[in-house]
């Protein structure tokens, strides 16, 4: 009687050693499980924190850019570019009435192609003389390259701009872009200035960011100015 009682006995041993086998495991892969997931949620939230950062700067970028469309149109919009007998405005809708110069500068006011240089040049010689032609930018396939909203000359018209008479020594700086280098040095020559220098301003966003402008290659993000000096 005594043999039936230590196989049941023993059979209950095995019993319990497979239990606490058992519950190791379980336990083992309960905190797997555990360690797994939260290393899951420890990288989702980081990646949250970034989507945060990245909406936040986008609305400040969204909210600079309507600032400045506002204030586009705070500053009147452009009114149409031919006059009422059909010429260009050269003046780009501007009021030339309305228009102050800054400090020290001399207000034209008029279309610099029909001007009365002679009595100008009569009355002021200028010591130095800053340009920022419209080049024109017109090609055979008008549909390359990027649009530009203003008046432009051909270069022919602005060759023919008496500057000389402005100036008897003094410095010129031109505004120049990239397809017109070579013309721009040939004015400075036929004005009688030789070239010194050049400046280059490099154009950013107001987030810093490369400002593309105009090209018919590529899209710049620079405008170079010549210095002449005679």
């Amino acid at each position: 009687m005594n043999l039936p009682e230590e196989v049941v006995m023993s059979d209950s041993g095995n019993e319990s050693e497979s239990g606490n086998s058992s519950s190791n495991n379980a336990a083992s892969s309960t905190s797997s499980l555990s360690l797994a997931t939260g290393g899951r949620l420890a990288k989702l939230l980081l990646r949250e924190q970034e989507i945060i950062k990245t909406l936040e700067a986008l609305t400040q970028d969204i909210q600079q850019l309507e600032q400045g469309i506002q204030g586009n149109k705070d500053g009147g919009e452009e009114e149409d570019s031919k006059t009422e007998g059909g010429e260009p405005d050269l003046g780009g809708g501007m009021d030339l009435e309305e228009f102050e110069a800054p400090e020290w500068c001399v207000p034209i006011k008029a279309n610099v192609m029909t001007y009365d240089w002679d009595n100008l040049a009569a009355e002021c010689q200028f010591d130095v003389i800053l340009m920022d032609p419209p080049w024109q930018l017109a090609t055979h396939a008008p549909t390359r390259g990027v649009a530009i909203a203003y008046q432009q000359l051909p270069d022919i018209c602005i060759e023919d701009l008496p500057v000389p008479k402005l100036s008897s020594n003094g410095f010129i700086f031109i505004w120049v872009i990239n397809n017109k280098y070579a013309k721009a040095f040939d004015l400075m020559r036929k004005w009688g200035y030789r070239y010194v220098d050049d400046i280059t301003w490099v154009k950013q966003t107001v987030n810093r960011r490369m400002a593309k402008g105009h090209g018919y290659y590529l899209q710049h993000a620079k405008e170079t100015c010549l210095v002449g000096k005679k």
